[in-house]
This record gives C-alpha cells, sequence and structure tokens, in this order.
C-alpha cells in the first residue's frame, strides 16, 4: 500500500512540474509575442496617423489659393515692414510650387517705412 501511495505522489509531482513548465512555456511565448508586437504596433499608429492628417490636393490647393490672396495683400502692405512672415510665406509658395499648384508672383523685399 505504501508502494502504490508513492508512486502515486510521483505521479502527482510530475505532473504538476508539467503544467508549471507548460504556464512558463505559455508566459515566455506571450511576453516574446508582446515585445515583437509592440514595435509593429507603434509603426501601424504611426502611419495612421500620417495618413489621417494628410489633406486632399484639393484641400491643399485651397490653401495655395488662400496664399496668394494673402501674398497679395502681404504686396499691398509693402511699404510697411514685413520682417519673418515674408521668408514664411515664400516657404509656403515654394512647397505649392513643388506640388504643381502654380503661384504667382513673388513677395517683394519690404524696407521699413523711415
Amino acid at each position: 500500500m505504501a508502494l502504490r501511495s508513492m508512486a502515486l505522489k510521483n505521479a502527482l509531482a510530475r505532473r504538476r512540474e508539467r503544467k508549471a513548465s507548460k504556464r512558463m512555456a505559455l508566459r515566455l511565448a506571450l511576453l516574446l509575442a508582446a515585445v515583437l508586437a509592440l514595435p509593429f504596433a507603434y509603426w501601424q499608429l504611426q502611419l495612421h496617423q500620417v495618413l489621417y492628417d494628410s489633406a486632399s490636393t484639393d484641400k491643399l490647393e485651397q490653401q495655395c489659393l488662400e496664399l496668394n490672396e494673402t501674398v497679395a495683400k502681404v504686396r499691398d502692405e509693402a511699404g510697411r515692414p514685413i520682417g519673418a512672415n515674408s521668408q514664411a510665406l515664400e516657404d509656403k509658395r515654394i512647397e505649392c510650387d513643388e506640388m504643381g499648384i502654380e503661384t504667382t508672383g513673388s513677395i517683394p523685399d519690404a524696407t521699413p517705412a523711415e
């Protein structure tokens, strides 16, 4: 009888060890999956942000047309100092030209009123 209970105890102990080993393997697999999935998930998030934030061609064209109006207003007020805004507007015009949306003219250099 003692031999039988000892065999049963050994069988139960081996079973517990196998279960513990399987649980540990599962934990390691989940950890590895998380480590591999996080960079991909981050990349997907960045991709969706870029695609979501990108404007349509029509919207960009409208912004360039509004920029032309702004440049015309600046040109009308060229007697006053324009300062850093002149360079910012010129940069926007260059971006519009690079996209193939025509803009007209350039921003004249303003001299401060004396």
